[in-house]
């Protein structure tokens, strides 16, 4: 129960924008739901962790690649590619500017993502850009040769990687969290 859970000491809340977790795993909430539980958490002053992916593109391209028969590693990062999570950063970000909650975006893996959270703190918004270690050191290349290294969202290119780094010595990426992977 979120109101309950937001009167104890706690310091945030995550939330997962994907609707098809494993299973037994963390359900993901519609555009509604995250509206709903980021004006509770502002109104808690508390902090929002959201996972941003649009599970719409994801869910069409999981189906896509399903009826080809791709089951290559590979194929789940081409089921979740960077246009699925900076989609659903935008998303996200509209629905903080309106709420006023401050919120982290989790493990950003595009400079795309980390871009738009700058644009929003600069129009006041209280956003900041988290990304992981395996983000920064880690590729298509490596979970092409690796299926082990299948989280969500998935390794990028070099090119994104190499942004990423720019991005983190720039100051426009402020965290990195260890998201237990």
């Amino acid at each position: 129960d979120l109101p309950k859970l937001l009167c104890e000491p706690i310091v945030a809340v995550k939330l997962f924008m994907d609707t098809t977790p494993p299973v037994g795993k963390y359900p993901g909430l519609h555009t509604g739901e995250i509206l709903d539980v980021l004006c509770m958490t502002a109104k808690a002053n508390k902090v929002a962790s959201v996972h941003c992916e649009d599970t719409f593109i994801i869910d069409r391209l999981v189906e896509r690649l399903r009826v080809e028969g791709r089951t290559d590693p590979l194929s789940f990062a081409e089921s979740r590619p960077p246009v699925s999570e900076y989609a659903g950063i935008l998303k996200v970000l509209a629905l903080v500017e309106h709420s006023h909650c401050r919120t982290v975006i989790a493990h950003i893996s595009i400079p795309e993502g980390v871009e738009a959270v700058f644009r929003s703190q600069a129009n006041g918004t209280q956003v900041y850009a988290e990304t992981t270690p395996h983000y920064l050191l880690l590729t298509l290349d490596d979970l092409s040769r690796d299926a082990r290294l299948k989280y969500k969202p998935p390794n990028r290119d070099r090119d994104r990687v190499n942004q990423l780094w720019k991005q983190l010595q720039n100051g426009l990426l402020q965290l990195i969290g260890s998201d237990h992977a």
